[in-house]
């Protein structure tokens, strides 16, 4: 096969789409996986990401920053009391499992810190919005604080809390894709969420409201909550692995990225399910 030069096949820290050689995309030539520093299996590469990639970069990034706003809110879920940002916030994890699986931890960590700098963005802009003076039509001030103002403690545990776990997601998700391959992915997107979302509540938690509130009912309550959306959003993980992976089958696996070939034959269309 002819390549076009400076594009060879080349593998990464997962396989994403598929365990044969003939299966591997045609990448830009960046070096050996060691050069990279990445761990041994196969991922996308930048110019071959699918249109599910830039809806859950989208996701992440709209649930992080909403989530600083619900949090404002405290709800009641059966016996537990819960800031409203949780299922807002939960949906992050689930955004950066699928990330870490089709395109490995170096990509997750970059949308953990993209995350990272848009919510201290979203904070000034809060901040600055509150402090801005008021139309003279616009009675409405003292509610709009109310509703948007937060101590300057809890704004430190927010980001406090968001950078530790999910860099401790990221870290996790990958450790254990290393260790099962590309099996297990229930496994993975469990084990680390359930670790990381406690990490989370316990510094948040901490954090925020030590010395005034009792912590552990109000950790115990948040985390219990994230269980239990974790495990109903990993049918939606394994979606959206899927529907990314079918997406370049139908491209092609010789094709380099941002050209489009139509495929005919067998391979055309087709999507394996991530393996369980």
């Amino acid at each position: 096969m002819n390549r076009p030069a400076g594009w060879k096949l080349q593998a990464d820290e997962a396989d994403t789409v598929g365990s044969g050689p003939s299966e591997r995309s045609l990448k830009p030539d960046r070096g050996t996986a060691a050069e990279r520093g990445s761990a041994p299996g196969q991922h996308i590469a930048p110019g071959e990401l699918p249109f599910v990639f830039t809806l859950l970069t989208s996701v992440f990034a709209a649930g992080l920053t909403i989530s600083a706003v619900l949090a404002t809110k405290v709800i009641a879920v059966g016996p537990f009391s819960v800031p409203a940002g949780v299922l807002a916030f939960s949906l992050t994890f689930l955004c950066t499992d699928v990330a870490n699986e089709l395109c490995g931890p170096r990509t997750a960590y970059r949308i953990v810190a993209s995350g990272f700098a848009a919510l201290v963005v979203v904070l000034v802009l809060i901040e600055l919005a509150i402090i801005w003076p008021s139309a003279e039509v616009w009675a409405h001030q003292e509610a709009f604080e109310i509703v948007m103002v937060q101590s300057g403690r809890v704004i430190v545990a927010s980001l406090t809390a968001y950078i530790v776990s999910q860099w401790l997601d990221v870290w996790l998700f990958a450790r254990i894709r290393n260790a099962t391959g590309a099996r297990f992915l229930w496994l993975r997107n469990n084990a680390s969420t359930a670790l990381a979302q406690l990490v989370d509540s316990g510094v948040f938690v901490t954090v925020a409201f030590l010395g005034i509130l009792p912590v552990a009912p109000l950790i115990l309550g948040q985390w219990v909550v994230k269980l239990v959306i974790a495990a109903l959003d990993t049918p939606l993980v394994y979606l959206a692995v899927y529907r990314s992976r079918q997406t370049l089958r139908r491209r092609g696996p010789d094709v380099p990225p941002g050209e489009n070939r139509r495929q005919s034959g067998s391979r055309a269309g087709e999507g394996a399910p991530p393996e369980f």
